[in-house]
């Protein structure tokens, strides 16, 4: 999907909704940190995406999967210096 903006933002939506309707918390980090640090920003204000990243991050820390938690942060950081 890349180069296509609009697909790769529905998809990431799509990953989003099944997400919030099925809720599982092992991959809540990583899904977080996929669509906030890369599909999310394509259409919308990168400020936005500072929330959903912590909260993945944290998330990551929740459940162990310190690899995403650790790739979160950095992530944030860069949107907050942007």
């Amino acid at each position: 999907m890349q180069g296509n903006v609009d697909e790769s933002y529905r998809c990431s939506q799509l990953a989003q909704n099944i997400f919030e309707k099925y809720r599982g918390t092992e991959w809540h980090g990583r899904l977080s940190f996929s669509v906030y640090a890369f599909a999310f920003p394509l259409k919308r204000p990168l400020r936005e995406s500072i929330p959903h990243l912590l909260e993945g991050h944290q998330a990551g820390l929740v459940s162990g999967d310190i690899s995403v938690s650790g790739e979160a942060e950095p992530s944030r950081s860069d949107v907050v210096a942007y």
